[in-house]
């Protein structure tokens, strides 16, 4: 943190500071990987979701208590969640 600025205290729990997300080929990769990982004790959040953004995610938090995204888009992209949905 001498060089950089960067605060070398460690927040606290609960409170992220990153998320890492990771862009995976389909929906059923998230599906998989949840099992996967959540078989070897991985604690995510909840089950895979799609979201209104268009894609299905699934979320847990590393030992660091860094949150991770694992996501896929759903018919083939993002589109503009932000509009009005019929």
């Amino acid at each position: 943190n001498r060089h950089t600025g960067v605060s070398k205290l460690r927040s606290p729990r609960q409170a992220h500071k990153v998320c890492v997300a990771v862009r995976l080929d389909s929906p059923g990769e998230i599906d998989r990987l949840h099992s996967e990982l959540s078989a070897k004790g991985v604690p995510f959040y909840g089950p895979p979701q799609d979201y209104v953004w268009n894609a299905r995610c699934a979320y847990f938090t590393d030992p660091d208590d860094t949150l991770w995204e694992l996501y896929a888009w759903l018919d083939g992209g993002p589109g503009d969640y932000h509009d009005e949905q019929p």
